[in-house]
């Protein structure tokens, strides 16, 4: 006997649907094309090796752009009801709560990141998503969160 789903397609509304940044994946082109391809030729040209590395930075960042322009979905939605993502599905409110989280990387380099973690263990994240890689900003995102998460209509 096949299980029914807890929540049908028809029942949960979406107030946002938030898909890939479309300057993410330029940023990822113009930066990624000309260093894979060119830290290749001076691998071959100088015979330094370690140009290879940087070459697979480069390949790397193309195989994102690839990647994020042939998924055009949404990868993020938010409504009344709850949070849905790609890796997750839908997750009631009543479940989880949406984080706002900084990292600080290499040279003091910032970035934030929307973490969606359970709402009984606050320490466990479910799933992170990279607010630069959406076609939102963070002040935006931070509205809707917080006018979705409370109820508020």
């Amino acid at each position: 006997m096949k299980k029914k789903p807890r929540f049908s397609k028809k029942q949960i509304a979406y107030e946002y649907e938030i898909g890939y940044s479309q300057s993410a994946i330029l940023f990822n082109f113009v930066f990624g094309l000309p260093l894979s391809f060119g830290s290749l030729v001076l691998a071959f040209w100088w015979q330094a090796w370690v140009f290879l590395f940087i070459s697979a930075a480069g390949f790397f960042m193309l195989w994102r752009a690839v990647k994020m322009l042939l998924d055009q979905s949404p990868q993020l939605k938010i409504g009344y009801q709850g949070i849905w993502t790609v890796k997750t599905g839908h997750l009631p409110w009543t479940r989880v709560m949406a984080v706002m989280k900084q990292s600080i990387g290499f040279r003091g380099g910032v970035t934030e990141h929307l973490a969606i973690v359970n709402r009984f263990n606050p320490y466990i994240d479910i799933e992170q998503i990279w607010i630069d890689e959406l076609d939102v900003d963070i002040r935006s995102l931070r509205v809707y969160l917080k006018k979705c998460a409370s109820g508020q209509t």
